[in-house]
Formats: C-alpha cells, sequence, structure tokens
C-alpha cells in the first residue's frame, strides 16, 4: 500500500465512522501510525464501537472500501481478546 492509498483509505474510514451511531472511535495502529510503514505494508484500524456485535460477526460492513478489505474481515481467524475483537 502506497502513503497515497492510506491516506485515502484513512479518509474513507473517517467518513465512514462518523456516519455509524455505533462507531465511539476509530484509531489507526501499526506501522503507518509509526512512520514505519513499507510497500508491503496494510493499514492496522481499530474500530471502538457499542454494541460490537454488528461489526464483529462479518465483514460486510468493509465492502465500501473494497473486496479486498470485506474478504480479510471474513476470512477465519476471529479472535476474542476479552472485549476486544479481532
Amino acid at each position: 500500500m502506497t502513503a497515497d492509498q492510506a491516506a485515502q483509505l484513512t479518509n474513507a474510514l473517517t467518513i465512514w465512522a462518523t456516519e455509524q451511531p455505533s462507531v465511539r472511535a476509530l484509531a489507526i495502529v501499526g506501522s503507518w501510525a509509526r512512520a514505519a510503514a513499507r510497500p508491503d505494508s496494510d493499514l492496522d484500524v481499530i474500530v471502538l464501537a457499542d454494541p460490537t456485535e454488528r461489526w464483529t460477526m462479518a465483514g460486510e460492513w468493509l465492502s465500501p472500501f473494497g473486496d479486498r478489505f470485506a474478504g480479510d474481515a471474513s476470512a477465519p481467524g476471529r479472535e476474542v481478546y476479552g472485549n476486544a475483537v479481532s
């Protein structure tokens, strides 16, 4: 992902988050947040929401951001860390 692509996705996520009543906060973490991203880096995002069920059960909500993101979210490997879900 290029810096321009990361900025465009961050902007789209920000607009989307402001339109979701249950989304309380959005954070970019990982290599892009540390300014250490490489061309093969992904964009790590934390969505703080209440309630969480809509956002953690399936990846359909990611479809406005492109099929490649929705596919990743619905892939096997869902992990629960107390109140946090990956």
